[in-house]
């Protein structure tokens, strides 16, 4: 971790490495090489009281449940980093309303790529991938309150665990139908959203 961060938004359920080991590191990193605790938000949907302390008990500052809330999340980083807070910045030029207007195109182009990379998965049955995107796409639907590309991307999540190749097929091809059909029109309406 050579560079400094002002916050990081650790998803726990990560291959390879989860979210509570890889908080670990970076303390252990931080308490090593002297540097001031980068504030670290647990993301996950563990909502029971066990999972907040897990979180916690691994280094982070904070714990925050999917599907994610907009408004928490503005309120959360806004805490942990002190900058502007949606209650007391209405009028700034980046409140967070703004900010998510830009990300919008970048939301847009990763839901198409992740899209095309699940279909080359399939052809692979490379299942493992196809959970992790569908799961990744999952919380991005959520948070931007997609519900049917939420609905959508669970439903794949679990085809893949499950190593399901029909339902799977099937889910994909809802899939790139509801992007190339639904999405601009979604983001639409997206860029206008109040927190």
């Amino acid at each position: 971790m050579s560079k400094k961060y002002n916050l990081v938004l650790m998803d726990i359920q990560m291959p390879v490495m989860d979210g509570y080991q890889a908080t670990k590191e970076i303390r252990k990193w931080e308490e090593k090489n002297k540097v001031k605790p980068t504030p670290i938000i647990a993301l996950t949907a563990g909502a029971f009281k066990e999972d907040i302390k897990k979180s916690l008990k691994a280094g982070c500052n904070n714990h925050i449940i999917k599907p994610i809330k907009k408004y928490e999340l503005i309120e959360t980083i806004s805490y942990h980093t002190n900058t502007l807070t949606p209650s007391t910045k209405k009028n700034n030029e980046e409140q967070p309303g703004n900010v998510f207007r830009e990300i919008i195109p970048d939301l847009l182009n990763d839901l198409r790529k992740d899209s095309e990379v699940i279909s080359n998965a399939l052809d692979e049955k490379d299942f493992d991938k196809i959970r992790v995107l569908a799961h990744k796409i999952k919380g991005s639907s959520g948070f931007y309150e997609l519900y049917e590309l939420y609905e959508i991307s669970a439903s794949l999540e679990k085809g893949a665990k499950n190593k399901d190749i029909k339902e799977c097929e099937k889910l994909k091809k809802m899939l790139i139908k509801f992007l190339s059909e639904n999405i601009e029109k979604q983001l639409q309406l997206l860029k206008n959203f109040k927190i």
